[in-house]
């Protein structure tokens, strides 16, 4: 279900890369922020204010097809479950005691919160759909959301919560999402525009 290399990596960065509390700290507020929790709530307040204009509409839908649909049942309910990978952390005592550790040192209470399963990262997977989706739809935007959305993934790479295929599937799950969500709320549009035209023309008949 995984490969070695993967937990070699994952080995390497918490003996690496976990120098410096300004670093640890940073990357701990990325993955909370990137949580499903917070996530479906900022998310859903900001589709229902977007659905209300007609200029963000489109947008609006798209968003909340796109990370209901694809992340939360898609990957999140139906993938993770069928595939049913078990987390770095959980097949590897030693990532497990590092993670244990440093969140205790914190008290902060994330690692209770980590009994899914792995693949894919839902962290990855919704703030790379979010990033996809806005970044069709706006291409000013792209550059500055997908640097938001590896920094998030890659805090779960950080903290060993996921392998790196986990996060690298989930990039490609995402964009292969966000493809569809835009074909289908564009189409979706023109259902509707098609038919205002229809009542228009009756009307004026």
């Amino acid at each position: 279900m995984w490969w070695q290399w993967e937990i070699d990596l994952i080995h390497w960065i918490w003996e690496n890369l976990h120098g410096s509390s300004f670093w640890n700290g940073f990357n701990r507020i990325l993955t909370w922020i990137g949580d499903g929790i917070q996530v479906t709530v900022v998310l859903s307040i900001a589709v229902i204010i977007m659905l209300f204009f007609k200029k963000t509409r489109k947008l609006g839908l798209s968003l909340g097809l796109g990370v209901l649909i694809f992340n939360l049942i898609g990957n999140n309910i139906l993938i993770k479950n069928i595939v049913a990978r078990p987390r770095p952390i959980h097949v590897d005592d030693t990532l497990m005691a590092y993670a244990t550790d440093y969140f205790q040192a914190y008290s902060y209470a994330y690692i209770p919160k980590e009994t899914s399963y792995a693949f894919m990262s839902g962290h990855t997977v919704a703030q790379f759909t979010i990033a996809f989706i806005v970044a069709f739809n706006h291409k000013k935007l792209a550059a500055p959301l997908l640097i938001w959305a590896t920094l998030v993934a890659s805090t779960r790479l950080f903290f060993g919560f996921h392998y790196p295929t986990d996060i690298l599937y989930g990039i490609l799950y995402a964009f292969i999402s966000a493809l569809i969500t835009f074909a289908a709320a564009n189409a979706i549009e023109e259902v509707i525009l098609n038919r205002r035209k229809r009542r228009k023309k009756a009307n004026e008949n």
